[in-house]
Order: C-alpha cells, then sequence, then structure tokens
C-alpha cells in the first residue's frame, strides 16, 4: 500500500531519487550519440508557494482518516501513540500545517510485539455481481471489526473506485480485537461481497500469520505560528548560498535559469557540468528540503533548484 504524502509538487515528484528509464528526446552526450545516462537540472525563481509546498508534508494519500487522528491527537494532547502492522502515515521529521500553525513531527518505535494476523485479499471489476448463492453483505451493516478492516485494507476505498475499471489486493494483514473475531462476518472460508456505494466487492481471508505490530509515539514541535513566520523559519532553515561559483558552473546555472519549468539535460556529465551536480549533491541533509531539491542564493536570487537523474 501507498503511504506518500498526497501533496508533493510536480517539482518533486520528477526530483526523486529513482532514475527515470528512457533518455530525454534530443539529450546527445559528449561523446555524440544518444544519452545512455544523465541529469535533467531545473532551477526557477523561488516563490512563497514553493517554500511551502516543497518543505511541507501533505495528508496521506491511502490513510487520510489516521493521518488526521494521529496530528490532532498529536498537536491536541502533546502527544500520542499509534499501533499498526504497516507503515506509520506520519513520519519522523514530517512537517505539517494543522489548523494554521506549523509543526514538526517526531516519530519513535516504543514497543513491537507479535501478534497473529488474517490475511486479507480483495478484488473488484466495474460492473461484476456476486455469483449465486454468495454472501452479500453491505458495508454499512458489518460489524465494527469487519467495517475497520476494510477500512484498513482498502484506505482509499473512495478514490480508487472512483478512479479505475477494477482492481485486486492480497496478502494484506489485519489484527482483529480479541472479542471481535466470533462476530465477523468476513472471517470465514468462503469469500464474503461487500456493497459499497453500489459496488460489489469480493473479499476473501486466506490464512493467518503472526506479524509484528509496532506502536509508535508521536510529539509535535512548533515551529511557526502563521504562514508569515512559517515562511521566514524556511528561508533562514534551507536557503543555502552557492558562494563563489567558477565562471564554467556559472555558464551551466545560466543555461538552467534560462530554460525556467523545462530545464536542461546534462548527459553522461563531465568538467563543468559534473562539477554543478556534485556542488548540488553536497549540500547537507538538512538543507535539503525534499531529495534532490534545493533552495539556492545565487547571485542574490534564491531558486529552487533540483536533479532528475535518468538512465537508457
Amino acid at each position: 500500500m501507498d503511504d506518500e504524502p498526497s501533496s508533493l509538487s510536480r517539482r518533486s515528484l520528477l526530483a526523486g531519487g529513482a532514475a527515470v528509464v528512457g533518455a530525454f528526446p534530443g539529450c546527445v552526450g559528449t561523446g555524440g550519440g544518444d544519452c545512455s545516462f544523465g541529469f535533467e537540472l531545473t532551477a526557477t525563481p523561488a516563490t512563497d508557494e514553493d517554500y511551502i509546498e516543497e518543505t511541507l508534508t501533505g495528508t496521506s494519500r491511502d490513510r487520510p482518516d489516521t493521518w488526521r487522528e494521529i496530528v490532532s491527537a498529536t498537536v491536541a494532547d502533546g502527544e500520542t501513540r499509534y499501533s499498526a502492522v504497516h507503515a506509520t502515515p506520519v513520519r519522523d521529521g514530517d512537517r505539517i500545517e494543522y489548523e494554521g500553525i506549523y509543526y514538526r513531527f517526531a516519530v519513535e518505535e516504543v514497543a513491537v510485539e507479535e501478534v497473529e494476523a488474517h490475511r486479507f485479499a480483495t478484488e473488484y471489476e466495474s460492473g461484476r455481481e456476486p455469483p449465486s448463492g454468495a454472501t452479500v453483505v453491505a458495508f454499512g451493516d458489518l460489524p465494527a471489526a469487519d467495517r475497520a478492516a476494510i477500512r484498513e485494507v482498502l484506505p482509499d476505498l473512495d478514490r480508487r473506485l472512483a478512479g479505475t475499471e477494477g482492481f485486486s489486493t492480497g496478502g494484506y494483514p489485519v489484527v482483529y480485537p480479541d472479542d471481535a473475531s466470533g462476530e465477523s462476518v468476513l472471517l470465514g472460508e468462503e469469500p464474503t461481497w461487500v456493497r459499497y456505494d453500489g459496488e460489489a466487492i469480493e473479499v476473501r481471508v486466506e490464512g493467518t500469520e503472526r506479524v509484528e505490530r509496532i506502536t509508535y509515539r508521536y510529539t509535535a514541535e512548533e515551529l511557526a505560528a502563521d504562514r508569515g513566520s512559517y515562511l521566514r523559519y524556511v528561508r533562514e532553515t534551507f536557503v543555502v548560498d552557492l558562494g563563489d561559483v567558477p565562471e564554467a558552473e556559472r555558464e551551466v546555472l545560466s543555461r538552467a535559469i534560462d530554460a525556467g519549468d523545462d530545464g536542461i539535460q546534462l548527459c553522461e556529465p563531465e568538467g563543468p557540468e559534473r562539477a554543478v551536480i556534485d556542488r548540488m549533491e553536497a549540500i547537507p541533509a538538512s538543507k535539503t528540503p525534499r531529495d534532490r531539491t534545493w533552495f539556492v542564493d545565487y547571485e542574490g536570487e534564491v531558486y529552487l533548484t533540483s536533479l532528475l537523474e535518468f538512465a537508457a
């Protein structure tokens, strides 16, 4: 399941650490011919929206309800705990805006226990109806523990149904409360068909397994009481002065700035192009808001700068 945050900008998505397969059109290496590998370098004047988008983590796409519960409880109570057999939707170091105030969250594992989980599988095809004699139950009529299990396996169910003609999942572990298994409709040997917004979803339980359930402790540090204060925090924390840049590297940076959002391709980089890449990659992690994305002060102006690696 995907637990990545949802509010990544286009620049952030492009600047991820994984290489992109396939060279850019028209990219020619220093030795002539098509590029076998390289980087796209983008540098655009930084805006307030860039400072916000590139430094804040938004609501979890897959677990929005759990994300909101963790954030709100942590802010209200000073800390909260959450136990799960899957990844936490709020991660250590996430910067989050909540009700107009900006926080940095800390997450630590405080307990690990081995528990029994039921392995759930689901399948959906638009327009597909349950076979004759199948057990069909409306989602709202399921026991609370079964509804919670469906939400855990398919936390993005509304989005899935709206955006696809079909999907299937398998092997997802769900831990039932000790006193809930006997009331369950889903925990049987035969599939159960669940009606949700008029659609039929096949749900199967494919045995049990022992899994680790981790308990996380969350705390939140207030970074800024309003948007203006947060923008000042970002500028003070993440803007890096490139300092004295040699003329040959300045020419590379100037090409990237002139290209705007399109960026430039540094194919099989060497010499000043390689030096610019090394200069960017040498920026400390504490000054890097997202992977391969930086705010750099160059000749008196701050640029949102990113590197996208690609390979043929």
